[in-house]
């Protein structure tokens, strides 16, 4: 824990004789969002995430700062602010579908698999002759919302009266169904492949993702998960936590120490922190 000299400042505004950006660097808080605490511009601030930053402040460098949240919970509760909305700087918002184009498409495609299933059924009550030369097809199908209508318009179908399909090929499709849903299984339980850290108390968790240089940061009170099928690296502000992975026993760390991890082939493994440097070209965060 740092020592502050003492120049006469009481509770946040003590961060300016360490120098803020010191602090930033420690506690890896953004510069500009320090500014604004100190500054006591409560309109910029998001109010969870800037308690959870005063608790992270006064466990660093053992301030006061009993006023100063005393001040920013008053403001929160009149009634003539507005409030800023509570958001996840990393949360990535995916852009609209056109549902009713995708729904059509899928009636189509149930239609065609129902029709396909009557051909596959009406081949073994033949008695598996080889060839289907005559085979009734229910025309008259009603669905609402005319989804088919529309989907229609798009897909090229032909006639569904006179169809002749081989029997072989009913199989081989059958077939090829199969193994694709095996390596649909295979490929799910590969994406389910998880770590958790589950802290102790609040902790500040960096993720680098190695393959795109993007960073995320996190500021966790509950469970974190860890996606193990991305190569990427772990940083946390503290060691109050417990690791929880397959390939390893639950783990515990120092509490008063940072901790580095690196992600790679569905594992994770704790490095050291020139490891985690040499990993990062070279950078702390």
């Amino acid at each position: 824990m740092a020592k502050i000299k003492n120049n006469g400042k009481d509770g946040i505004e003590k961060l300016e004789d360490i120098g803020l950006r010191e602090v930033s660097r420690k506690t890896y808080i953004e510069l500009n969002y320090l500014k604004l605490m100190v500054n006591k511009e409560f309109s910029s601030l998001q109010r969870v995430k800037t308690l959870g930053f005063v608790k992270i402040i006064q466990r660093e460098y053992d301030i006061n700062m009993d006023d100063w949240v005393k001040e920013f919970e008053e403001y929160f509760q009149q009634d003539n602010h507005e409030k800023p909305k509570e958001q996840n700087s990393d949360t990535i918002l995916e852009p609209r579908k056109n549902t009713k184009r995708s729904k059509s498409i899928y009636t189509v495609f149930a239609v065609l698999f129902l029709i396909l299933f009557m051909i596959f059924a009406y081949s073994f009550t033949r008695g598996r002759t080889g060839h289907i030369e005559s085979i009734p097809i229910i025309s008259n199908i009603t669905i609402e919302n005319d989804t088919v209508e529309d989907a229609l318009d798009d897909i090229d179908v032909r006639q569904l009266d006179d169809i002749t399909i081989n029997e072989d090929s009913i199989i081989n499709m059958t077939d090829e169904d199969s193994t694709n849903e095996t390596d649909d299984i295979n490929q799910q339980t590969i994406k389910n492949l998880k770590a958790k850290i589950s802290p102790n108390t609040t902790v500040w968790i960096g993720v680098i993702e190695l393959a795109t240089s993007k960073k995320h940061s996190y500021l966790q009170e509950h469970d974190m998960d860890i996606d193990l099928n991305k190569e990427q690296l772990i940083i946390t502000g503290h060691g109050d936590f417990t690791l929880k992975a397959e390939n390893i026993s639950d783990r515990t760390f120092d509490p008063r120490k940072k901790t580095f991890f690196y992600v790679s082939d569905g594992k994770i493994n704790e490095v050291k922190e020139n490891e985690f440097l040499l990993l990062n070209g070279g950078k702390s965060w």
